[in-house]
């Protein structure tokens, strides 16, 4: 190019004031990109410098708990990053012989040991902090332990006044802890009223005691919590940061205008050179050789362009083929579509072209999709979603799209363009994924409830549907223990049919079986409670066990049982002197956490006494 402008235009000879100028203009420019570089520099450091409060609010959020959502990381991070910002400050210092300003270095240190002040103040609240949480945390399981004590005690009257004020305590406790609405005193005297109704129970007082040391230690976390968020407000760093930042502007403020003034000097030095190269040119040669030089750079520049406009059709093109767009004017109407547009829907150009868009409406989309998206577009505002649109053919496809207004010069809308992304394999895929999660489903019901048949039916006497032996081996010792535990008599009664080999050969096995589900069900009529349990144990045997406050509640029931059916009143004439089926039965019922009886010796003692009862004439209980 150069080349060119020579062999078309006359130079005029290099004058020796313009090589000094251009040497001159040259330095100039590398003195002003070294100023410009360093000020960037100082101005980037203030700039940091002043976020310092932002990280600092940052890090001392930390003291209120309602505003506080910060992990530990972050915590650190903003941590790490004030130290390099302290860093980086005190780098230029030292670079700049700021260090030695007496008030820059006061100042510099006195942040320096607020901001470790304050780290020191944090690590002890996030300590304390936890000691708050796990304090917390204890007083929630000794109030649920002690709520259970309150259940299984009589208290005369007081046990909804305790709960009340069980209550009370454990939710003024939280918001001690989370919002600081609840006052210590408040909590301390219905802890001393606690303590007073419980002083009545050994181990609910004691139970009260320990929840009275968690609260008292929750305070004491609290009380420091407090001293240490009022140790850190009084650092004011916020302040030393302001401080540091008006010392370091003022020091470069002052570093500007001795650059200023350089300038300006050597501004003027060009100047004067400038206007004596100015005499000793010639005007003409010099307006000739501009002129020149601007047609040869305007000719060069024409044939880029056309290049340019060459390439740009070809993409236009390349777009028209491979995307979906298409442009309407301001009332719907198309005025443009592409070719794969065309390609998509089925129509030629010339059967969209002057047609609403509602030409590929399908009917599976909900109106108040177009109404938001019109809503949207005449607001001046972008559209972007997924519809499913219709082919001429009556098939539809679905394409991800992004709808946007056109503007005049005035700013009024003056149309709107449409960038479409077919996704219909996408929401095929989305659609069978559906129906197989709801398969999936479907089948994963159907396994429980044959899982839940199962269970039931390995539990369950198949003739009678009570319980059967091995439901009866597996929970009669956690009956033991919950009758134990809750200080209640355990109770187990073994029940025979009379003479029930004579009632099948008399009456064949069919009524037999009759029988026993007949006797099943008057046992299931009388055990209705949640704590009785009725098995069968094999042929004409069966098994009741079942808790009471009282042993002669138990002797009651299970006389009841042995009278109900008996009330069936089922013929049975080799059962003299009845003539009606009956039963024997043998109790024992004794006191779960005084004695230590296991499986075996129930069951031997309990058909002890069941045969007492068959020796003393049948249809009887005996117990004890």
């Amino acid at each position: 190019m150069t080349e060119s402008i020579e062999d078309k235009c006359s130079v005029p000879r290099v004058n020796k004031l313009l090589v000094l100028l251009l040497f001159v203009f040259l330095a100039e420019a590398v003195y002003i990109g070294y100023v410009k570089e360093k000020t960037d520099k100082e101005y980037g450091l203030l700039i940091q410098l002043k976020s310092l409060n932002i990280i600092y609010q940052r890090i001392d959020v930390i003291f209120d708990k309602k505003n506080s959502h910060q992990s530990f990381d972050e915590i650190v991070k903003n941590t790490k990053q004030f130290n390099s910002i302290l860093g980086q400050v005190r780098s230029h210092a030292k670079q700049n012989g700021i260090m030695h300003h007496n008030e820059f270095n006061n100042i510099y240190h006195k942040l320096h040991n607020d901001y470790e002040h304050s780290q020191e103040y944090v690590e002890r609240y996030k300590s304390w902090n936890s000691l708050v949480v796990n304090s917390t945390r204890l007083i929630y399981d000794v109030q649920e332990h002690i709520q259970n004590l309150i259940n299984v005690n009589k208290l005369n009257g007081k046990k909804n006044i305790l709960i009340g004020l069980l209550d009370d305590i454990t939710r003024m406790v939280a918001f001690l802890n989370y919002d600081g609405l609840s006052e210590v005193g408040v909590i301390r005297k219905k802890m001393e009223a606690i303590n007073a109704i419980a002083l009545m129970n050994a181990e609910l007082s004691k139970e009260i005691r320990q929840l009275d040391k968690h609260v008292e230690m929750l305070f004491e976390g609290y009380e420091v919590m407090q001293a240490l968020k009022e140790k850190n407000k009084s650092l004011k760093i916020n302040q030393t940061i302001e401080s540091l930042h008006n010392v370091l502007l003022n020091d470069f403020k002052s570093q500007d205008r001795e650059n200023y003034k350089n300038i300006l000097i050597s501004n003027i030095f060009i100047i004067v050179l400038f206007v004596i190269l100015f005499i000793t040119n010639k005007k003409e040669s010099r307006l000739h050789y501009k002129v020149c030089k601007m047609n040869y750079e305007l000719e060069y520049n024409v044939n880029e362009l056309e290049a340019v406009n060459k390439s740009m059709h070809m993409l236009m093109d390349k777009l028209d083929k491979n995307v979906i767009s298409s442009k309407t004017d301001e009332k719907g109407i198309i005025t443009y579509a592409s070719q794969a547009f065309c390609e998509i829907s089925g129509y030629t150009r010339e059967e969209l072209v002057g047609k609403p868009h509602n030409i590929v409406r399908h009917p599976d989309m909900p109106k108040e999709v177009y109404r938001e998206i019109w809503e949207t577009i005449q607001k001046g505002k972008e559209w972007s979603g997924e519809i499913k649109n219709a082919t001429k053919d009556k098939g539809y496809y679905w394409v991800e799209v992004t709808v946007s207004p056109e503007f005049g010069e005035d700013g009024e809308i003056t149309g709107y363009s449409a960038i479409r992304h077919e996704i219909t394999a996408k929401k095929e895929l989305e659609a069978l994924s559906r129906s197989l999660e709801d398969q999936v489903k479907f089948r994963t019901q159907e396994l429980e409830e044959m899982v839940n048949k199962v269970e039931a039916l390995s539990i369950t006497d198949e003739l009678t549907q009570l319980y059967n032996r091995r439901y009866y081996t597996q929970i009669l010792d956690t009956e033991i223990k919950r009758a134990e535990r809750n200080k209640k008599y355990f109770n187990y009664v073994l029940i025979d049919i009379d003479n029930f080999k004579r009632y099948n050969d008399t009456y064949g096995h069919q009524s037999g079986d009759a029988v026993l589900k007949s006797v099943a069900g008057a046992l299931t009529l009388e055990c209705k409670r949640p704590n009785d349990f009725i098995f069968r144990m094999g042929g004409e045997e069966f098994v009741v066990i079942f808790t009471s406050e009282k042993k002669e509640q138990a002797i009651n029931f299970s006389q009841r049982i042995v009278k109900s059916i008996a009330a069936l009143n089922i013929e049975h004439l080799k059962n003299s002197p009845f003539n009606v089926l009956t039963v024997s039965a043998g109790l024992v019922s004794y006191k779960a956490q005084d004695h230590n009886m296991d499986e075996g010796v129930l069951y031997k003692k309990a058909d002890k006494l069941l045969y007492q009862a068959k020796d003393e004439g049948r249809n009887n209980i005996k117990y004890k």
